[in-house]
């Protein structure tokens, strides 16, 4: 008997060192060493992968946040994550079709994914799985964490506008947004309203650009740009399209703001 048939599994020595050189984390606690060595593979590869994607978001972004050009408080942010829950997603984009019809979903579902391959080995066979996850550089980038509480509130939003030829820059139009309060009734026939702010989104927040402390206005273009189109793609022009689209939804509706709703959760008599 062995009782760490995972140790002898190829591919997870050199996934262990390629997360360590990703990470630059030479050591770590004894509970996490052993999660690692005995780790799923599968999932162990997921998290190699994840923690590269992030690696050549920050490559790419320079380790700045791409609105304000600081590089203090960054995270790496999705434009879109693929949700654990599959009802989730299958709610999601079976909105997004009614509304927005089955070519356009299409396009920006096939956007929020790639698609890699593992290989599990057993005692007994080799299994090629192809792996579908929402962590790739397409789809990552890099925002202050005041920042990034802004964008979830849909404060604000990019329009993208283009990428040059070569692919090494893609720009956007940033607009700051003031998003409304909830309404349980409204007039279907009712002409929405969503004027830009050009000075400051709501509760007089306010963003400056690091370099030259100039405050960042609605129309300013954002300049987004990669030195390798292919080991550090710019964002998805798809994805920053139905980033755009959706944040205005939620600013025009107020959605943030809704109650939870106790049929949607309750027991159905």
């Amino acid at each position: 008997m062995n009782p760490a048939e995972e140790l002898t599994e190829p591919g997870r020595v050199s996934l262990i060192q390629r997360l360590e050189k990703t990470i630059k984390l030479r050591y770590v606690d004894s509970t996490a060493w052993a999660c690692l060595w005995l780790a799923d593979l599968e999932a162990l590869e997921s998290l190699v992968h994840k923690a590269e994607a992030g690696d050549s978001c920050l490559n790419r972004d320079d380790n700045k946040c791409i609105i304000t050009k600081a590089s203090m408080s960054l995270e790496v942010v999705h434009l879109y994550k693929i949700t654990e829950w599959a009802d989730d997603q299958r709610l999601f984009w079976a909105t997004i079709k009614l509304f927005w019809g089955e070519s356009r979903a299409k396009i920006w579902q096939d956007a929020t994914i790639t698609t890699t391959t593992t290989t599990t080995t057993t005692n007994i066979n080799t299994t090629n799985n192809p792996l579908q996850s929402s962590e790739t550089p397409s789809n990552l980038v890099c925002l202050m964490s005041s920042v990034l509480s802004l964008w979830r509130s849909a404060c604000f939003a990019l329009k993208p506008l283009r990428v040059t030829p070569d692919q090494r820059v893609l720009q956007a139009q940033f607009c700051w947004l003031r998003p409304a309060s909830y309404r349980n009734l409204v007039s279907t026939t009712e002409m929405p309203r969503l004027q830009p702010d050009f000075e400051s989104g709501t509760q007089q927040a306010g963003l400056w650009e690091c370099v030259g402390d100039r405050r960042i206005r609605t129309g300013d273009v954002i300049d987004i740009r990669t030195d390798d189109p292919q080991k550090r793609p710019l964002p998805s022009l798809d994805l920053l399209q139905m980033q755009w689209t959706l944040a205005r939804i939620l600013a025009l509706s107020g959605a943030l703001g809704a109650p939870v709703r106790e049929e949607l959760h309750g027991k159905v008599e």
